[in-house]
């Protein structure tokens, strides 16, 4: 394992003034075995830049279009297929960026990193909202809630999923 520091391997100009993002080696070791893609992996990683410490992330398919300069079809479409592929769970959000949970993907690289021969995480329906502690709060502290609703996106969710609240 290579223990130099991002700024030994870049800059420290580039980690103050652009940042970085970390993508763990057994993701990229595994994207074969995980049945990633290329254009999957790019969309992933994208969202992966914005997770915070609760596995979630809220980042729009149009910024991540900006970025990538590919269309926001591929976009949907990665997202859709990592979301197919239990590596992913998305909850929609109208008007606002979807947030997405990589709780599943955590999950598979931890049985990869644990030698598990079962590569398989539980199926995404078993999360419930309490899974997703941060689903009713985005980082500036406001409440996800559907427009004229009282509801937090994880109240939402647990009806749709029949989680307990």
């Amino acid at each position: 394992m290579d223990n130099a520091s991002f700024s030994q391997k870049w800059s420290p100009r580039i980690k103050m003034t652009a940042g970085f993002t970390q993508v763990p080696n057994i993701l990229l070791d595994n994207q074969t075995k995980l049945n990633i893609t290329t254009s999957e992996l790019v969309t992933l990683t994208h969202i992966i830049r914005y997770v915070k410490p609760d596995k979630s992330s809220a980042v729009s398919i149009e910024k991540i279009a900006r970025l990538t300069g590919r269309s926001h079809k591929t976009h949907r479409r990665n997202i859709r297929e990592l979301e197919r592929k239990g590596l992913i769970k998305r909850f929609y959000r109208k008007g606002e960026p979807s947030i997405y949970h990589l709780k599943c993907l955590v999950d598979k690289l931890d049985n990869l990193a644990s030698g598990s021969t079962q590569n398989r995480a539980p199926p995404m329906l078993k999360y419930g909202p309490k899974d997703y502690p941060n689903t009713g709060t985005n980082n500036k502290g406001n409440n996800f809630k559907r427009k004229g609703s009282t509801e937090s996106l994880g109240e939402i969710m647990g009806d749709k999923y029949g989680g307990n609240n």
